[in-house]
């Protein structure tokens, strides 16, 4: 009898272990899963909100032009692009007379050139890739607001929300980047094509 029922014993072993090596692998797969749906969902919230944010900058660059009467490199004491944040909230950046007396602000919601998320901002000229830098009156200008460290996943939403689908997303429209030159790990510098300069 003994020799009847040790085989059927290592088969109900067999089955089990077999059992538990499909349930950690079905495991396994919802669980890579999970991860990927959590991210894929961060990415859509934190990149909404940096839409939301791009739009209130965009605002406030407008609401200083209206107020100022002038592009906002103009009316600068140093004309740099950290500067030109700078005087969207504080105006000891701004040229005193006619342009500090105009001045309103603040207009943004940081007291600083350091995103707490996406570290350094600036706002530069450039044409309609920000890769060219403007060069002379008869150019076409536009002012862009550059973020540092952005992560991929939340350009790829903000792309979204600006631009919808486009051949090559990261040189078209609005919402720009490199992806040959990575500022961290999978983060890439944003450039977000704001307004044409004023002349």
């Amino acid at each position: 009898m003994k020799n009847i029922f040790h085989p059927i014993k290592n088969q109900k072993g067999a089955m089990f272990g077999l059992d538990a090596r499909i349930t950690l692998a079905i495991f396994s797969t919802l669980s890579v899963l999970a991860g990927y749906t959590i991210t894929a969902n961060m990415d859509y919230i934190t990149g909404g909100a940096l839409s939301d944010e791009l739009s209130n900058l965009s605002n406030a660059v407008d609401g200083y032009h209206h107020d100022l009467k002038q592009d906002i490199y103009k009316t600068l004491v140093t004309p740099t692009s950290e500067n030109a944040i700078g005087a969207l909230y504080d105006s000891e950046f701004v040229s005193p007379g006619k342009f500090r007396a105009r001045w309103i602000g603040p207009y943004m919601e940081y007291r600083s050139t350091v995103h707490p998320k996406y570290g350094e901002m600036s706002i530069e000229k450039r044409t309609e890739k920000f890769k060219d830098q403007c060069q002379g009156i008869s150019s076409i200008c536009y002012l862009y607001i550059s973020f540092e460290h952005v992560p991929i996943g939340t350009l790829e939403k903000v792309n979204e929300d600006f631009d919808g689908e486009e051949v090559a997303p990261e040189l078209e429209g609005r919402v720009q980047w490199d992806m040959r030159e990575q500022t961290g790990d999978e983060q890439y510098r944003l450039w977000f094509r704001m307004s044409r300069t004023i002349l």
